[in-house]
C-alpha cells in the first residue's frame, strides 16, 4: 500500500524495481582520489538542499555501493520491470496505533532486518553468509521503522521526512 501511496502522491517519481524479493548486489566503493589528484570538474558536488536520503547517502557512498535489481519475485501485485537503481536507504514498515517515523540505528535495526532476510537460510553457511551481508547492508546505508496507522497519511509523513527537497 505504501509503494502504491508513493506513486499516486508523487506521479511519475518512484518505480517498483520487485514486488517481494529484490536481489541486491554488494560492490566496492571506488577508492577517492587523494586531494592533489581531484580536479574540480571530477569532484562530487554536494547538493545546496538534500533529503535525509541524499545527506546520509552522500555519508556513506564510499563505505559501499549497493543495487537492487529486479528478481522472479514478484509478490501479490505482480510489480517489477523498472531498472537496477542504487539503494539509498531502507523503510521497515509495521503497523500501530499512530504514524510514526524514525531513524534507526544498525543496532536497533539488525533484528526487523534479519527476520526479512533469514527466512529462506537453511544453513549454517548461507546464514553467515547472509549475515555478513546484512551487516554490510546496516554500515551502507539508513534504514528508517515506519509504523503505519493509516494510509495516505502515513505516506505524507514518509514523503516530508525522507523524500523532502527541504533542508
Amino acid at each position: 500500500m505504501q509503494a502504491r501511496a508513493l506513486q499516486q502522491l508523487r506521479p511519475g517519481e518512484f518505480s517498483v524495481i520487485s514486488g517481494d524479493r529484490p536481489i541486491l548486489e554488494f560492490r566496492p566503493a571506488a577508492p577517492a582520489p587523494c586531494h592533489s589528484e581531484q580536479s574540480e570538474e571530477s569532484a562530487t558536488p554536494v547538493p545546496e538542499r538534500s533529503s535525509p536520503v541524499a545527506a546520509h547517502s552522500v555519508r556513506h557512498s564510499a563505505a559501499q555501493s549497493i543495487l537492487v535489481h529486479p528478481s522472479p519475485w514478484n509478490g501479490k501485485e505482480n510489480w517489477h520491470g523498472a531498472a537496477a537503481a542504487h539503494l539509498a536507504g531502507l523503510i521497515l514498515l509495521r503497523r500501530g496505533e499512530k504514524n510514526a517515523l524514525k531513524l534507526m540505528s544498525p543496532r536497533e535495526a539488525v533484528i526487523p532486518s534479519y527476520s526479512q532476510i533469514f527466512q529462506t537460510a537453511k544453513t549454517a553457511e548461507t546464514i553467515r553468509r547472509a549475515a555478513a551481508l546484512l551487516t554490510r547492508m546496516l554500515e551502507s546505508v539508513p534504514i528508517w521503522r515506519l509504523t503505519t496507522h493509516q494510509v495516505p497519511d502515513s505516506t505524507q509523513l514518509l514523503l516530508g521526512a525522507v523524500f523532502s527537497e527541504n533542508p
